[in-house]
């Protein structure tokens, strides 16, 4: 008896059992929608089970298809979240801004940093009417084609450029500006002869070897011809009126700087003999000064006679002593105007 018994209760506990069982669905619990398997096995893992689309972490994180939702890194238009690619107010999508490709700053056609548009700040390269630095653009400082702008090579009225009329550069190639350098030699001297000894009742020579300044830019190279000069004398004697200075050019001759002017007055210091002045005169003419006749004066002879011939050339300076005292000529420079090439 009990063992008929037996065998008709388990039978029917297995049977009873199985009728309670429930069937498994994916996301019956909370982490079967993330635990990467197929709970219920129907072929289908996690949120991409439909039995999975209430869980809240198939809602909230990377979905692809929703609208007005607030997820991170999905494709969904209308939604606030950052990172995705075609919503409008957030960051780093396709078509918004901050940081996208099409809208306003540091995009690729919009304000700043880009490269089509106008009256902008940034270093764009062919804008109109911006103040970019390092552009094409017209008006703007910085580029290669401008007018009115720095630092160009064609322009007119600017800095520092190589064919300009009326401009104010140094060391250019203008016509008709007020620098130095383009129609003027340098200080030449002292000559390497100095200090030369002035002998009692005697003379003394000192030569300066001017070569190589300022070729006219033609082809044969030569030299632009002389224009004006002035020559600077520092001479060491107790009676410069016993002195003769002359200055010899080997193609104008000998020009006299000064001929036994000055009296009993020791010294010419720093005495610049020029072409033109309109307030000098020669040492001869001026009573009112006296040695060491520091200043500008006229050469008694004038220098009208250099002009048209070549700065390069031997140079000399011979002072004629007829008194009975010794001296020195200490240093002696040329300075002096080109005459400009023809345009």
């Amino acid at each position: 008896m009990r063992s008929f018994l037996v065998l008709i209760l388990v039978p029917l506990m297995v049977v009873v059992f199985a009728a309670c069982e429930e069937e498994r669905v994916e996301g019956q619990f909370t982490a079967d929608c993330t635990d990467g398997a197929d709970n219920d096995e129907d072929g289908l893992f996690d949120c991409a089970d439909d039995s999975c689309s209430g869980s809240p972490d198939c809602a909230s994180a990377g979905d692809d298809d929703d609208t007005g939702d607030d997820d991170t890194g999905d494709d969904d238009t209308g939604d606030d979240d950052p990172g995705d690619d075609d919503d409008s107010g957030h960051q780093h999508d396709d078509d918004d801004m901050p940081h996208d490709d099409d809208d306003s700053a540091h995009d690729d056609d919009d304000s700043a940093h880009d490269d089509d548009d106008s009256g902008d700040d940034g270093p764009d390269d062919d804008d109109t009417g911006d103040d970019d630095t390092g552009d094409d653009d017209t008006g703007d400082a910085g580029d290669d084609d401008d007018t009115g702008d720095a630092g160009d090579d064609d322009d007119t009225g600017d800095t520092g450029d190589d064919d300009d009329t009326g401009d104010d550069d140094t060391g250019d190639d203008d016509t008709g500006d007020d620098d130095d350098g383009d129609s003027t030699f340098a200080q030449q001297g002292p000559p390497d002869d100095v200090p030369v000894n002035i002998p009692a009742s005697g003379s003394a020579s000192s030569t300066l070897v001017v070569e190589d300044v300022l070729p006219d830019g033609g082809a044969d190279g030569d030299p632009t011809p002389l224009q004006s000069v002035s020559v600077t004398v520092n001479i060491t004697h107790p009676n410069v009126g016993d002195l003769t200075l002359t200055l010899n050019h080997p193609g104008a001759g000998d020009i006299v700087l000064s001929d036994q002017s000055g009296g009993d007055g020791d010294n010419y210091t720093s005495t610049v003999f020029v072409q033109d002045c309109d307030d000098c005169d020669t040492i001869a003419q001026t009573s009112a000064a006296a040695p060491p006749y520091t200043g500008t004066f006229l050469p008694q002879d004038g220098f009208g006679g250099l002009g048209g011939f070549d700065l390069n050339a031997t140079w000399t300076l011979t002072v004629v002593n007829a008194g009975s005292e010794v001296g020195t000529i200490d240093s002696w420079y040329i300075d002096g105007e080109l005459t400009p090439p023809s345009p």
